[in-house]
């Protein structure tokens, strides 16, 4: 029925990357249908949940299906390749274009999750693309340098997405801090490698766990 959604299962059931969307993380009217797909599904079955992996074409990460497969799989290899994403996202924030950065860097769309539960999705590539090139402006205007996340938690969601958690340092070129403030990454492994398809602010003090 047109303006009705989904009875949602209790918050616990989703991974704690999800919890950061509030009550109704999958809510249609906050994310992107195939955001909420891919990072959204309960990981514990509901009777009020959203159908199963087994119900649905194709595996979303998170799914109860996509957990299991991930037994027979090497959670250390799968951490270091969302290890060396983070470090490219670093390098080509860094050094990069704003076009460099979505080709190399993020998804389509693109998600974005304030501390404060609110969200922005860029939908297309260029919407990216004018975002990055505006935020790039204003850090420069700032005299930054640099951007840093030195010491990330790295938890593994699935065989193809995993979520990097820390304190994000913005540096000036002589090293003293400008900002300091707490950011998940959350990648997914597309056809062209590790993408960053949302990123999340959190407490500078917190750090998300797997």
């Amino acid at each position: 029925m047109r303006g009705s959604s989904p009875s949602l299962p209790p918050l616990a059931n989703y991974p704690v990357a999800c919890r950061a969307f509030g009550p109704t993380p999958c809510s249609a009217q906050l994310v992107a249908e195939s955001q909420a797909r891919v990072f959204c599904l309960p990981l514990r079955p509901s009777s009020n949940s959203f159908p199963s992996a087994s119900q649905q074409p194709g595996t979303p990460i998170g799914s109860t299906r996509a957990f299991a497969q991930l037994a027979s799989h090497d959670r250390e290899a799968i951490a270091a390749e969302i290890a060396v994403a983070l470090e490219n996202y670093q390098r080509v924030f860094s050094t990069g274009t704003a076009s460099e950065m979505v080709d190399q860097i993020y998804a389509v769309p693109l998600l974005s999750v304030g501390a404060s539960g609110s969200t922005t999705v860029w939908g297309t590539r260029e919407e990216v693309v004018n975002m990055l090139a505006s935020l790039l402006a204003n850090l420069r205007q700032q005299g930054w340098y640099r951007s840093a996340m030195p010491s990330p938690k790295i938890c593994v969601l699935g065989a193809d997405a995993g979520f990097a958690s820390g304190q994000f340092i913005r540096y000036r070129e002589d090293g003293a801090e400008i900002s300091r403030s707490g950011m998940a990454y959350i990648f997914q492994k597309k056809e062209n490698g590790w993408r960053m398809t949302t990123f999340l602010a959190h407490d500078a003090d917190l750090q998300l766990s797997c």
